[in-house]
């Protein structure tokens, strides 16, 4: 299985050399490589006829042939913040004209998360609803991901965010990073297995990269909200395992977050489309610790992304004791504080990063190597809080028993 997973994931070699303090920096959301995850236009996508783009209302995405849509965090300093009002009694207010429910069966900030939301910027640029960079260029959908690919094994359910008729589905694609596959494989697929499903008044949703074999709709099926559409995979334009939510309003995108009326330059729109329970669970939850782990020598990402990283045990003969971590949503000031303590409750070692531009994702290890006489025997604890000023601290504790 092992095996299996990391041949999906992108192989990314590191080698261990001089003083031991290693980093291997993930992702760059500014930098030119291929984006996490595309789409082509919506027919494209779930083999419907092309029609015309309409004319954009406001809180929708532009219009075009660019890829899924993204949400991301504003980076901003805060200062004794004034209490948000409280969501739940603005959508009682107001009420979403097409109220969506998750449309994945998962703990949002605990085993999933948004990690790209619907770009807004017309131009060549990106911004997400709170002005941040959490997207990419041209990006028409919501991302929710999950923790790392070990996690198509439990077949997490993509579920129809409301009621409505199918009217579009795909399955048999592989479930394969197209850093492995590259593009091409899957031109003019690149929502892989999918699903689109048509609304009243006008709204579509569609859902992508399925995991082969578990679409359970076909064309012209009635479903429900809440109802299984398939599970989570890797299918089509993607690195890493998630479901792309895309919303259509008579054919213009629109972005679930701001919702049909707009609202303030930054933030939540006036009147979301999501439903109360959703709104509940989708609070910001960026800075995002999507993962850390022991490790006892140089940690290859392709590893750390399939879920198979982490050691539990190791020989008091270990080259050296390592923590790694996966981070997203990260933004200019973030910090990432990393320590192991050792049995005996003494810190054994420390490193603070700052973060100095916009990361989608970003991996990262940093350890000690082994001293003179070996590693003395017991259980190390390793420590990663990631921080950013105005919010909650992210942090996992992860440990290592060394035998004699």
């Amino acid at each position: 299985m092992r095996s299996l997973i990391v041949v999906l994931a992108l192989v990314a070699g590191l080698s261990f050399g001089g003083a031991f303090w290693m980093v291997f920096e993930g992702y760059r959301s500014d930098a030119p490589s291929v984006p996490a995850a595309l789409e082509p236009p919506a027919e494209a996508q779930a083999g419907l006829e092309p029609r015309p783009d309409p004319a954009p209302r406001p809180g929708a995405a532009p219009s075009g042939p660019a890829p899924d849509l993204a949400l991301a965090p504003a980076a901003s300093p805060v200062t004794s913040p004034a209490p948000a009002p409280d969501p739940i009694a603005a959508l009682a207010a107001r009420p979403s004209p097409f109220p969506l429910a998750l449309p994945i069966d998962c703990r949002p900030g605990e085993d999933c998360w948004v990690i790209n939301h619907v770009d807004l910027d017309p131009g060549p640029g990106r911004r997400d609803y709170r002005c941040g960079a959490m997207s990419y260029d041209g990006h028409k959908g919501t991302d929710f991901a999950l923790r790392n690919l070990a996690r198509l094994a439990d077949d997490v359910a993509v579920l129809a965010a409301a009621d409505g008729r199918v009217v579009g589905a795909r399955d048999g694609m592989a479930d394969v990073s197209i850093a492995t596959t590259g593009r091409e494989a899957v031109k003019d697929k690149e929502c892989g297995n999918g699903v689109r499903v048509e609304h009243a008044a006008g709204w579509t949703t569609q859902y992508c990269h399925l995991k082969r074999g578990s679409v359970a709709v076909r064309s012209g099926d009635r479903v429900a909200t809440g109802q299984r559409l398939g599970a989570v995979g890797l299918s089509g334009m993607t690195e890493f395992p998630h479901v792309h939510i895309t919303v259509e309003k008579d054919g213009t995108v629109v972005d679930p977050f701001r919702g049909l009326d707009g609202g303030p330059d930054c933030g939540l729109g006036d009147t979301p489309l999501w439903n109360a329970d959703a709104r509940r669970a989708l609070v910001d939850h960026a800075p995002i610790l999507l993962d850390a782990g022991f490790a006892t020598g140089a940690v290859d990402k392709a590893d750390a992304e399939a879920g198979t990283a982490a050691r539990e045990t190791a020989g008091g003969d270990a080259g050296a004791l390592v923590v790694w971590s996966r981070i997203a949503g990260v933004e200019p000031g973030d910090r990432l504080v990393t320590t192991i303590t050792t049995p005996d409750g003494r810190e054994l070692f420390a490193d603070r990063w700052t973060a100095d531009q916009t990361r989608i994702v970003q991996f990262r290890f940093v350890g000690k190597k082994r001293p003179a006489g070996g590693w003395p025997p017991g259980q190390y604890t390793g420590r990663v809080v990631l921080e950013r000023d105005g919010r909650p601290p992210r942090e996992r504790t992860v440990g290592i028993r060394v035998s004699g």
